[in-house]
């Protein structure tokens, strides 16, 4: 792993607690007239560039995300790996690892990093198995597919998937 991933991880965790800001929901900007990649390059004696390609290895490792979603270096905030990540280097203890739910257009849902699962579709069986009619099954896969496209309910079932892996892995 490019070491500068882990520089730019520590500077983002430092300059949010040393001003107050949550590390979840603060984002910085690391488009090329940022002052955090002078920063950056002039605290770990590395080029604006390496430090700018360091944010970007650590966008497509996961460590950190775009806020909006449009790929841009302006709003980059933590994933919670990312966070774990520069927190047990800074403290030297691991945390337990608890599994990552993300919902994709909320028919697949990823628990960690590479189990993917179409949660609609085992649903959508389920109501096939079950023992109403075939009129209250297509209203039921239609209902389903509603939730599952919703933009309030998406979230809900994410934290609820979350909570019960976590709660599973616990036994």
């Amino acid at each position: 792993m490019n070491p500068n991933i882990l520089n730019v991880l520590i500077y983002m965790q430092e300059r949010m607690a040393k001003q107050g800001l949550s590390c979840e929901t603060t984002y910085m900007s690391f488009c090329k007239c940022s002052r955090h990649l002078d920063n950056i390059a002039q605290q770990y004696n590395i080029s604006q560039q390496d430090a700018q390609q360091a944010v970007r290895e650590a966008l497509s490792m996961g460590l950190l995300r775009y806020l909006y979603g449009n790929n841009d270096l302006h709003t980059i905030v933590f994933t919670q790996r990312g966070l774990t990540m520069v927190l047990e280097s800074k403290s030297g203890v691991k945390e337990k690892s608890v599994p990552q739910i993300h919902l994709n257009n909320c028919t697949n849902i990823q628990i960690g990093d590479c189990n993917t699962m179409n949660i609609q579709q085992q649903l959508e069986m389920k109501i096939d198995q079950s023992t109403g009619t075939p009129q209250e099954k297509e209203k039921a896969k239609s209902l389903l597919k509603t939730v599952m496209l919703d933009n309030i309910l998406a979230p809900i079932i994410g934290a609820l998937a979350g909570a019960s892996a976590a709660a599973f892995l616990e036994g």
